[in-house]
């Protein structure tokens, strides 16, 4: 008999709505040999349900978290077109219990869930909490981008379009290093390693689901921001940025406004921002004009789970 992982394989080769993080190559390239996934079938053995999930450890202590450079994970379903509400909502339930019960023993589980789903009442039910975690998402339908941009994004991005040009590339060759800018000039680690970023940009530009957007210098030829973007049948996420300290204010908004364009020529219908708890840079986030979504973080810490606070610290968030 096929195990969990091997009919999840198969079964996603043929799920073309899967979002790309839930990949079982982008899974073996950010956290190989620690994860599997539980599965939740019809009476006739079809896979309905999916839950994918990253064993590892904290303090020493079993934990599901979330696995590096991967904004989202958490169930994902194929169910029949048009339900009615009433029976959507009763399968989701059947299904999500169905799929909490092949979830390992742990001490410590931490899961943000996709923008999409909404609905986690059974895990709150058997004694998750729901934390709110925010993004904002731009539709990328037949509209006027731009017009949307707030006045201030527009002139950064007129004025940084005078002194930079921007390249396009599917490579991910010294993005890891100007990333790395980033986290620098908050005076925080890297949350990831340059052998995992290698391994899933590898398998990523392999599967054509990324690009690189680079800011260079007109004068001077020097490479000063860069974006990374990956995307799925529906959406495109952005998933990191980086920028040099002397780096033209505009630099990454000219980025993103030229990700936008060439990714609502391909069709793509949504750009999702992957949010950001810091306030400046939901500010940014914000000037593009797209729609403030909410989403999901489930948690559960034994004996933690009555103390947040101390959950928090031990997990260091």
């Amino acid at each position: 008999m096929k195990t969990n992982l091997e009919q999840y394989r198969s079964w996603a080769s043929g799920c073309p709505h899967l979002p790309v993080f839930f990949q079982p190559w982008w899974l073996d390239a950010v956290c190989p040999d620690a994860w599997d996934v539980g599965l939740a079938k019809d009476e006739g053995g079809k896979i309905i349900g999916v839950l994918p999930y990253f064993l590892t450890r904290k303090w020493s202590l079993s934990a599901i978290e979330m696995p590096p450079l991967t904004p989202y994970l958490g169930p994902w379903y194929d169910f029949p077109d048009n339900l009615k509400l009433t029976n959507r909502y009763a399968l989701e339930h059947s299904t999500q219990e169905a799929l909490l019960v092949q979830l390992p023993s742990c001490v410590f589980f931490r899961q943000r869930w996709h923008p999409q789903l909404v609905n986690a009442l059974p895990f709150r039910w058997n004694g998750f909490r729901l934390e709110i975690k925010y993004t904002y998402c731009l539709n990328l339908g037949e509209r006027d981008l731009y017009a949307d941009f707030a006045s201030a994004l527009r002139n950064n991005v007129n004025n940084a379009a005078k002194k930079i040009r921007v390249e396009r590339s599917a490579s991910g060759a010294g993005f890891y290093a100007m990333n790395g800018h980033t986290f620098t000039a908050q005076k925080m680690k890297m949350p990831y390693t340059e052998a995992h970023f290698q391994r899933l940009t590898d398998q990523a530009q392999h599967h054509q689901v990324q690009d690189f957007y680079w800011a260079i210098e007109k004068d001077t030829e020097k490479k000063i921001a860069a974006i990374h973007i990956v995307k799925d049948q529906r959406y495109a996420y952005l998933l990191a940025t980086g920028r040099t300290p002397d780096a033209h204010s505009g630099a990454v908004a000219l980025l993103i406004w030229r990700a936008l364009q060439d990714l609502a020529t391909e069709g793509m219908q949504v750009f999702d921002f992957e949010g950001s708890s810091l306030r400046g840079v939901e500010g940014f986030f914000r000037q593009f004009g797209g729609e403030l979504k909410i989403g999901l973080v489930l948690r559960k810490g034994i004996p933690f789970f009555r103390f947040p606070e101390l959950t928090n610290r031990i997990l260091g968030k």
